[in-house]
């Protein structure tokens, strides 16, 4: 019977996850300078003209943001598990920095191309490069315990910042040139389209795929490297794997909607409180969330000073920040105790 109850509650909190999703679905579909009435979307009697917007603004723009939210609400899970450490998101350790550093070098030498193995491709090896960085210099005794491994992400990412930074100042004769590297590294999702998703789409369905299939032993790693070495899990190589995997997700997602930061961090979190911190339940909660929170974050960029656009990874840092603060005054309480 417990056991009955506990499946009960998941299934009840999946689908309240999953309407969750729905409900931000349609809120962006429905707002807009354009009011779309939804009850017509599909039938022959809706306006040539809405139906353009639908199919081809709102509707691949909602699709761009979901995937880019699934994919940085999974690197944050799998970040989190890898490192042991819930404020191991991958813009705080460095992995979204290092993307975003290759990605806005190739920009400013035009060797960059919005296409679905180049662009992704490189992001990804600055992502990889990144994470395999902090995993190395973890294994100093300096850098042991979860606050230096936030000291650790916070020096990489002045490091990085301070190289993009350098190459934006040296962009600033070409007007167009640093307009695209600034809109960038504010991240958006404004004038993502079909090409942007299906760009996107089968690396963030590999990397998806690998986050599923680590999950279980995350769960095991989180016990203790030699309690899962005698669970016969192989942690050097669920360490790659994981690294591979965060890699893709957030070099995907970097090459698409630029640097959004915060979702890796702030969605496990909210995931957790109400199913737990088993990764076989958190991630595709955390995935559904992550959906959610980037599809009403664009709509919100998009709607609150209409017909000008925020740019969505300003807006969300604004909240993020904030959170994070909060979310260090909370870890250091608990060690405290």
């Amino acid at each position: 019977m417990p056991n009955s109850n506990a499946g009960d509650h998941w299934s009840l909190k999946l689908a309240g996850t999953v309407l969750l999703l729905v409900l931000a679905v349609v809120y962006a579909l429905s707002s807009g300078a354009s009011e779309l009435p939804l009850a017509q979307i599909f039938s022959a009697q809706l306006d040539p003209s809405l139906q353009m917007i639908f199919w081809e603004i709102r509707l691949p723009r909602i699709l761009v943001a979901a995937l880019c939210g699934a994919a940085l609400a999974a690197a944050g899970v799998i970040s989190q598990g890898l490192f042991r450490n819930p404020l191991a998101g991958p813009s705080i350790i460095g992995t979204t920095g290092g993307a975003n550093v290759c990605v806005v070098t190739v920009m400013y030498f035009g060797w960059s191309d919005e296409h679905w193995f180049i662009q992704p491709s490189i992001a990804f090896l600055g992502a990889l490069a990144s994470t395999f960085v902090v995993l190395k210099l973890m294994r100093w005794r300096f850098f042991a315990g979860g606050e230096r491994i936030l000291l650790l992400g916070f020096s990489l990412n002045a490091i990085y910042a301070a190289i993009t930074s350098f190459i934006l100042s040296m962009s600033l004769s070409q007007y167009g040139l640093s307009q695209s590297i600034m809109y960038w590294l504010l991240g958006g999702i404004n004038g993502k389209g079909w090409v942007h998703l299906w760009m996107a789409l089968p690396w963030l369905v590999l990397g998806l795929a690998m986050a599923r299939s680590l999950s279980r032993q995350l769960d095991v790693l989180n016990l203790g490297e030699e309690i899962a070495s005698s669970l016969s899990v192989s942690v050097p190589r669920l360490r790659k794997l994981s690294i591979i995997c965060l890699s893709i997700l957030v070099g995907a997602s970097v090459a698409v909607s630029g640097a959004i930061g915060f979702v890796g961090l702030i969605v496990p979190h909210f995931s957790r409180l109400y199913v737990g911190a088993q990764h076989t339940r958190l991630l595709p909660i955390s995935i559904l969330n992550g959906m959610s929170l980037l599809i009403v974050a664009d709509t919100l960029a998009r709607t609150l000073w209409a017909p000008q656009e925020l740019q969505v990874g300003a807006l969300i840092s604004l909240i993020g920040a904030p959170v994070f603060i909060l979310l260090l005054i909370l870890q250091s309480r608990r060690a405290s105790l």
